[in-house]
């Protein structure tokens, strides 16, 4: 309370502390007098707590749904693009593994261009390669026309790689494939792939490899 005030009012009233003044002036009534009045007297003032008008509701309204589909579209979008990113890896790990099965059975395989065998390979490039494994058995490596890579034993064939694996090209390339040079021969493989995944189906994913079989042709 001003100084002014409690010598003023409150003095005259026989009040010694402020706090005791305010109470008898809520009693009496006389809080509506004008604090700058020179005789001394104050009031208190109850200020209304006004709510949001309509526009004010409407605009933040308005702000919060930009701002709410602002973040979802690049959470959604955060989301697609990691489901792609898994779609690539998994067909990355897949063949990567297909290409490991084929190179093992070709380490320990033998008579790559023989009579009997596809000797075309060692010409030109090739979509099939045909050897003889370490088990005495014909096997054939090729694709089978729908994005597949197929082992076969025989005139057996079975799929090794994975249905979200799509092959678009599988090559072969024989070098020193004749057998009387004494050096084992080295078959190059070079596989392109692609996931099935929406988004990523034209990123084609290109590998090659050349690997040495451990013994040579007889």
């Amino acid at each position: 309370m001003p100084r002014n005030l409690f010598h003023g009012d409150c003095g005259k009233r026989g009040f010694t502390q402020p706090h005791f003044c305010l109470r008898h002036f809520f009693k009496k009534g006389l809080c509506n007098r004008s604090a700058d009045n020179v005789s001394g007297h104050f009031d208190i003032e109850r200020k209304s707590e006004a709510g949001f008008t309509l526009v004010e509701l409407i605009v933040a309204i308005g702000i919060f749904s930009i701002v709410t589909t602002i973040a979802v579209g690049g959470f959604v979008g955060v989301l697609r693009t990691q489901r792609q990113a898994a779609a690539l890896v998994s067909a990355n790990s897949n063949i990567s593994l297909v290409i490991e099965q084929i190179a093992r059975e070709i380490r320990t395989g033998d008579n790559f261009c023989v009579s009997g065998y596809n000797c075309s390979c060692a010409l030109s490039v090739c979509t099939s390669l045909q050897f003889r494994n370490a088990r005495n058995e014909t096997v054939t490596y090729q694709t089978d026309g729908a994005g597949a890579i197929e082992r076969g034993v025989g005139s057996q064939f079975q799929k090794i790689t994975a249905q979200n694996v799509n092959v678009r090209y599988l090559n072969f390339v024989i070098f020193g494939q004749n057998p009387n040079d004494g050096f084992p021969p080295k078959i190059t493989i070079s596989i392109g792939v692609s996931a099935k995944a929406a988004g990523v189906e034209a990123n084609v994913i290109n590998l090659q490899t050349t690997i040495s079989s451990r013994q040579p042709d007889t």
